[in-house]
């Protein structure tokens, strides 16, 4: 079979893609948003320029990433280990000391802050990397490959479990859980140690009342006036979208109905203006992201910055789903944005860089690709 090194169409249809995405991401963002923001602020543009400011800075770090060895990163595993770790525990110590029942998701600096959970998806993704490049060998032995690389994501999950952020948690934990299978652990190993993690998941869940009450709810949401309004809601905007939608601009969920319209409940706004058809197509375009990545990543000879596309087009989909699920009533209410869509600066940010780190690794590997014809 012939190949060149040529950029293939792969290449063009992750751009493309990824342009969409963040364009309709604008749009939906601006009519999601609009009511609540005139609402809040008297500025029903309020939210869709914050939303720019973050994509703008999303760009912005993709860019600097362009011009970073990627290889480089390697060399900076155990200061990001340190760093990600003070971001993470600060709010919970600060959260310990003054008693707060606020949960210990941010660390801020001054006016700005970011979302610690996402400072762990972004270490873990390079930390798998690096380590189950320089430990291949051994990654299949529980003990002495296994084991190592579980201890360091288990410390992150805990952390993120504390906050209280159980959601975050999982989906975490999943992500890495995928990566050190596609890395080479063996799936034994994987499902003995979640085994243990579902039922220590579970009696988290079970002890905390409000999180009980998710759960309870998403079995049995018919008090839609309580605990089962949010998803009423978003069923209800969903319904009311049909096959082809409202039109965009004309939903009805989005004027104060429906809660966090803009951020963890989107999808239900995308339904209800887009139809069946039109949120189909947007899961669409989340799927070809990730296959033309996981296409792209199977065709980079180093390890290294395979294990980084792969586990960034992985995180990127799985967000987007459940976030999908959870507005259709599929999954228990969740706080989880849906990538370039939902108001969410942190995961923005990370992405941004993530995919810095994704283009820097093609254009450097892309000399010794060869790309079928």
């Amino acid at each position: 079979m012939k190949t060149d090194n040529k950029n293939p169409l792969v290449i063009k249809i992750f751009i493309i893609t990824l342009i969409l995405l963040i364009g309709l991401g604008i749009v939906m963002q601006y009519s999601a948003s609009n009511k609540i923001a005139l609402e809040k602020t008297g500025k029903s543009y309020y939210f869709l320029l914050l939303h720019l400011k973050h994509l703008l800075m999303g760009i912005l770090i993709c860019i600097t990433f362009l011009f970073i060895d990627y290889k480089q990163i390697k060399k900076t595993v155990i200061l990001l280990f340190g760093i990600t770790f003070l971001i993470i525990i600060v709010p919970i110590i600060k959260k310990v000391t003054t008693n707060s029942s606020s949960p210990a998701r941010w660390f801020s600096i001054g006016s700005s802050s970011i979302q610690t959970s996402e400072v762990a998806r972004l270490f873990l993704i390079i930390f798998l990397a690096n380590y189950i490049t320089k430990h291949n060998s051994k990654i299949t032995d529980f003990k002495k490959g296994f084991l190592p690389a579980f201890a360091i994501i288990i410390i992150f999950i805990i952390l993120i479990a504390l906050q209280p952020d159980f959601s975050s948690a999982f989906i975490i934990y999943f992500i890495c859980m995928v990566t050190l299978y596609v890395g080479g652990a063996k799936f034994s190993h994987i499902m003995s140690v979640s085994s243990l993690m579902g039922v220590l998941g579970f009696i988290y869940v079970r002890i905390e009342p409000y999180r009980w009450k998710r759960v309870l709810t998403f079995l049995d949401p018919s008090d839609t006036k309580n605990s089962g309004y949010q998803i009423h809601q978003s069923l209800i905007s969903l319904s009311n979208g049909g096959i082809f939608g409202q039109g965009i601009g004309n939903s009805m969920g989005k004027n104060l109905f429906l809660p966090e319209a803009n951020t963890d409940f989107i999808f239900s706004i995308i339904g209800e203006e887009l139809g069946f058809i039109g949120s189909t197509l947007f899961i669409a375009l989340f799927f070809i992201l990730f296959f033309s990545m996981h296409k792209i990543a199977k065709h980079v000879k180093n390890q290294f910055g395979q294990l980084i596309i792969f586990s960034t087009a992985l995180s990127i989909i799985i967000y987007a789903l459940f976030n999908a699920a959870v507005c259709s009533g599929i999954g228990p209410v969740t706080g989880l944005p849906m990538p370039f869509v939902s108001y969410s600066g942190s995961q923005i940010l990370i992405n941004g860089l993530l995919l810095g780190i994704v283009f820097n690794i093609y254009l450097q590997e892309r000399k010794s690709i060869k790309w079928e014809k």
